[in-house]
């Protein structure tokens, strides 16, 4: 693993993930095609599933966004969803910064209001 110090969390089993992102005090994992809500100690709940063709991932403002198949999601805590914007079928990254999400897209950058 390299130099610096890690702790091993959890049970292990996330060999096809494809997303990330922190919120509060737990970490949304996006795994085959199942959104799971993770705690510090590696408890999780499996929020959701569908989500097969994850590209992008980031949290802002209380909200987890994920773009899937070329649509932008807001999810919330629990898990309930709403489909926000479509058309982000190139979708290389996404990140969130200065109240915004920033959302690189056929090469071209992208700044969306949260």
């Amino acid at each position: 693993m390299g130099a610096g110090s890690y702790t091993y969390v959890g049970t292990g089993g996330y060999d096809r993930t494809r997303a990330m992102a922190a919120l509060g005090n737990h970490l949304y994992i996006v795994d085959g095609g199942t959104l799971y809500k993770v705690d510090h100690d590696g408890g999780y709940e499996n929020l959701d599933t569908g989500y097969d063709n994850t590209t992008g991932m980031a949290a802002l403002g209380g909200h987890v966004y994920i773009i899937d198949d070329g649509n932008l999601y807001k999810v919330a805590p629990d898990g309930s969803y709403e489909e926000i914007a479509d058309g982000y079928t190139e979708a290389t990254a996404m990140t969130a910064s200065g109240g915004a999400l920033w959302i690189v897209n056929g090469g071209s950058l992208y700044r969306v209001e949260g």
